[in-house]
């Protein structure tokens, strides 16, 4: 089973969510000017990240979410699975696809 690791923060307009796939986490992708880097506090954060398998999880704290970032292939399938997110808004970077959500 997959493994992701989920980090909420709060701001001042509602939470912020940030889910990636474990097993990219620390690794920098780049494609031409693009760069996806999972190598910051804003993917892990001590005190503040879970390590998770449950999508159903990820599917609340993302709905909740002022805003949320979500790097990886099997949690962003996973999400568009589940129409969190659309196929529209999904992007990638060397193979690696990511998505972000805006409550306006």
């Amino acid at each position: 089973m997959e493994k992701f690791y989920l980090t909420v923060r709060d701001s001042p307009h509602g939470s912020v969510v940030a889910v990636c796939d474990k097993e990219i986490f620390g690794k920098k992708f780049e494609e031409g000017d693009l760069v996806l880097d999972l190598t910051t506090a804003f993917y892990f954060e001590e005190g503040k990240t879970t390590e998770t398998e449950d999508v159903e999880l990820i599917v609340k704290k993302v709905r909740e979410a002022f805003t949320s970032n979500i790097v990886g292939n099997s949690i962003v399938d996973a999400l568009l699975e589940r129409g969190i997110i659309k196929r529209s808004g999904v992007k990638s970077i060397a193979g690696v696809k990511y998505a972000m959500t805006f409550k306006i």
